[in-house]
């Protein structure tokens, strides 16, 4: 990466823990009867304000960017210096017995580190100042650490502090490149006439940039089957989509931008003839300037279309159906709050039903077969409506047939309407519900 490219100045953002001791330690270092013309040694320290920071970094995946990062670190003095007092900082090395409880963690080498010198200095009349140094960022980890710790110069009175004496640098990641959305779920529903997908065929897709770039980066979405191993559960029963489903891009370049599209139709949705449940694989790839792949961190390229494909005789519609059926002699039951299930034809609308949790059931009984060109489910009440509907209809009460898919609607007036003749003498209503869901009315349109 060149030198030249970015420097990203990056304050430190200082987290105390609170196993910090509070005390400035001095046992096992100074005499007290003697040290100082017999001053107590505890006015004579130098130690780091607040000895644990996070520095934030940008990072494509686990890659730096820039070349360089500065760190500030807040130095103080039990008492203000009677002229200017210089101190020392050093990087300590990894296998530095001060370091022993962290050896799990990536450490930053001193050949990354240099120190502004002109910055260890604490002037005449303070009792503080602030020191700075930077690393080089080419090939630095996420949560690398760095541990700096204060060394006594010759000339100094000053001696620095036992248990505040050390500074753990942790330099933490923001990543750049993120997704505006990664998972996608769409109902489709084949009808005789029309083919219509939940929200419409568009997979609104972009990358997002946090940074405008200039190191020649691109990035492109692909087709990425070995992204499916990473999500069993969700794509339980799923089949991988067929190959001409599958948009292709050419390569985008990242620099200069903050938002690069990837949206597209979904095609092929005319192959399918039956109920079925497919998932399209995909990732974002990004590139530098000599082709080498730079990978995003573990799930976070990932994009995952899913469709639920089924066959409907029935679709949500805003059309206003004109013929209701009479709802004289008929009955009605539901597999939760039973008593109140009378309501929902009695056209009352200050009387309602309501409902909650999975597999709840309204059956109408129409007493005699009847053509069913739609129905309408209303909510007058101030609560909230159910959140799904799913129809079957049958002509004995024992065999069911599916006349639509999963209807999502949570509107106050749910009209749905038939695409094809039905004939029924029962009709039976799969509710869902967000927490719970209330109805006052059905109406079936039809002869």
């Amino acid at each position: 990466m060149k030198k030249n490219t970015l420097l990203y100045i990056i304050p430190a953002c200082i987290i105390l823990l609170t196993s910090c001791s509070k005390e400035l330690s001095y046992e096992g270092e100074y005499d007290v009867k003697s040290y100082y013309n017999g001053v107590d040694p505890r006015q004579n320290l130098v130690f780091f304000s607040q000895p644990f920071a996070e520095i934030i970094i940008p990072f494509i995946g686990t890659t730096s960017i820039g070349a360089e990062v500065e760190a500030s670190m807040l130095i103080a003095t039990t008492r203000p210096v009677e002229k200017d007092n210089r101190f020392a900082l050093e990087v300590l090395k990894s296998d530095d017995i001060a370091l022993a409880g962290y050896q799990t963690r990536e450490f930053i080498g001193v050949d990354k580190v240099k120190i502004a010198e002109s910055t260890c200095v604490i002037p005449a009349g303070m009792g503080k100042t602030t020191a700075k140094l930077s690393v080089n960022m080419e090939g630095l980890k996420i949560n690398s650490l760095l541990p700096v710790r204060l060394v006594k110069e010759e000339s100094s009175v000053f001696f620095p502090s036992t248990n505040r004496g050390l500074q753990l640098l942790t330099f933490k990641d923001e990543q750049v490149i993120t997704l505006k959305n990664q998972v996608f779920e769409k109902a489709v529903t084949l009808t005789s006439k029309e083919t219509i997908v939940s929200g419409g065929t568009k997979i609104d897709l972009s990358v997002l940039s946090s940074l405008k770039l200039k190191e020649g980066y691109t990035v492109n979405l692909v087709r990425a089957d070995e992204v499916a191993k990473d999500y069993p559960g969700r794509l339980k029963d799923y089949q991988l989509a067929p190959d001409n489903m599958f948009p292709k891009f050419d390569a985008k370049s990242l620099d200069e931008v903050n938002v690069v599209d990837f949206s597209f139709e979904l095609k092929g949705l005319n192959q399918f003839t039956e109920a079925k449940k497919i998932y399209m694989p995909m990732k974002i790839v990004i590139f530098d300037k000599d082709g080498k792949n730079i990978e995003l961190l573990k799930n976070k390229a990932d994009v995952l279309i899913q469709l639920d494909i089924d066959v409907s005789k029935m679709v949500l519609t805003t059309e206003e159906l004109t013929t209701a059926l009479s709802k004289e002699g008929w009955s009605i039951t539901a597999s939760k709050r039973p008593n109140l299930a009378p309501y929902l034809i009695d056209g009352i609308n200050s009387r309602e039903w309501y409902g909650s949790g999975e597999d709840v059931t309204v059956t109408l009984d129409m007493k005699g077969e009847r053509r069913i060109d739609g129905v309408m489910l209303e909510n007058t009440s101030p609560y909230p409506s159910p959140t799904g509907y799913t129809i079957y209809v049958s002509n004995d009460g024992v065999k069911w047939e599916k006349v639509s898919n999963k209807i999502l609607a949570s509107t106050k007036k749910v009209t749905i309407k038939s695409l094809e003749t039905i004939n029924a003498h029962y009709m039976r209503f799969s509710l869902s519900f967000g927490s719970y869901g209330y109805l006052t009315e059905i109406t079936v349109y039809g002869k």
